[in-house]
């Protein structure tokens, strides 16, 4: 029996100097510095605007595409396949080393909020529903904690839709009280599968989760350099629980918090494993983008993607560093500053409507000095949102995203 099937298409501070990079951008200047920089530098001078009807919960996937779905490899029960009675957890690391202080842009600050999660899920036969929880876990010595005490949040149970034959859906469950989740640490975030209790067996009947594989194997899916970390974790429980990590895969899920989300991507112009062709990948080859891979003529260019539903209409002030700090709150601003003491500001932009802003940046031909100099480097980006109602402003600072050059 194999486990994965085709998927349903569905409608210490670094020492060099970066002010180079401001040499390739001609949108940087001092004069938005000086406006900017105070802001969060003096918070407490700001006017914290309340939202009148709550906050708008923003998505943040770590998955390749940003919605259309078109980087889906397969459908995974992960190694719950033989016996498919096992109850089973999937679940993907969200690494402080590429997002951090994770989503800590809650209101009031200091603590991240799971206000809802989101999934697309598989059905083998949809006659028989199916049940499942949201679960997030703790690090232990670089795996999820399977134990009781590295359990976070275990969901109340959810059944899959009533349906006949093999049906794909996208799941949303909301949660009444929103889930605290530590903050710059590694978790593990998914859900838990209990058993197959149907007549039918795995592949038949039992239900899955759409994934993007690094495997090139697939003609669909993410496009990180080699080498990268593997996201996903496995646990089938039994009498000792066993902990495992399948091939590198990210599962098409969604966390909503109330923070502004900042996600980093990587563009390679001849990616064909997205849709359209070389689309920004905001999975592994958006954390672990490949700019300077001679062997493989790949020579990608970088993106960041902000998401901020409260601060539709204002700007978002994008700043960066070498360095990161332990995660600064500052009176009057939602979130934390998370950066180093030597932070610039690369621009701001105009979030619109949406709220949602992408931005590519061309790291320059393939002799560009600058691929040379940020090879086998990092670089953190965070994003500090800005709206203005009634007599003050609405100010957050988003999570820190970081390129792992």
């Amino acid at each position: 029996m194999r486990s994965d099937l085709p998927g349903f298409q569905l409608c210490s501070k670094a020492t060099m100097n970066f002010s180079f990079l401001f040499s390739f951008y001609p949108f940087f200047s001092m004069e938005l510095v000086m406006k900017v920089l105070p802001l969060f530098i003096a918070g407490g001078v700001i006017a914290s605007a309340a939202l009148a009807q709550g906050p708008v919960l923003n998505g943040f996937s770590v998955y390749p595409d940003t919605g259309n779905g078109l980087s889906t490899s397969f459908t995974s029960r992960f190694q719950a396949t033989t016996p498919a009675q096992k109850e089973l957890e999937v679940l993907v690391k969200y690494s402080k080393a590429g997002y951090g202080p994770l989503f800590d842009g809650s209101l009031g600050g200091g603590t991240m909020t799971m206000g809802a999660f989101r999934r697309v899920a598989q059905d083998q036969d949809a006659a028989t529903q199916e049940q499942w929880r949201v679960i997030v876990r703790k690090d232990k010595a670089g795996k999820p904690d399977a134990s009781a005490t590295g359990l976070i949040f275990r969901s109340a149970p959810s059944l899959t839709p009533k349906g006949t034959g093999i049906r794909a859906w996208v799941l949303t469950t909301a949660f009444k009280t929103p889930v605290k989740i530590p903050n710059n640490a590694d978790i593990y975030v998914g859900m838990e599968f209990a058993a197959i209790t149907g007549p039918k067996k795995w592949p038949q009947d039992g239900q899955s989760n759409h994934c993007a594989s690094h495997l090139a194997a697939f003609p669909r899916g993410d496009n990180p350099r080699a080498g990268v970390p593997n996201p996903a974790w496995g646990i089938v429980h039994g009498t000792t629980p066993v902990v495992s990590q399948p091939s590198g895969r990210w599962l098409r899920q969604w966390v909503f918090t109330s923070g502004t989300v900042l996600q980093q991507g990587g563009v390679d112009p001849n990616n064909t494993r997205q849709s359209p062709k070389g689309s920004p990948n905001y999975a592994s080859g958006g954390i672990y983008p490949d700019i300077l891979n001679t062997t493989k003529n790949r020579f990608d260019n970088i993106s960041l993607r902000i998401v901020d539903g409260n601060s539709k209409n204002g700007f978002a002030a994008i700043l960066w560093d070498t360095g990161r700090g332990p995660g600064i709150g500052i009176s009057g601003i939602f979130g934390k500053y998370g950066l180093g003491t030597t932070v610039q500001v690369l621009t701001a932009l105009p979030l619109g409507t949406t709220g949602i802003k992408e931005m590519i940046i061309p790291l320059g031909p393939k002799t560009s000095p600058v691929r040379s100099i940020l090879k086998g480097k990092r670089i953190h980006w965070q994003a500090f949102a800005f709206k203005k109602i009634g007599s003050g402003f609405r100010t957050s600072f988003s999570n820190v995203a970081t390129h792992n050059f």
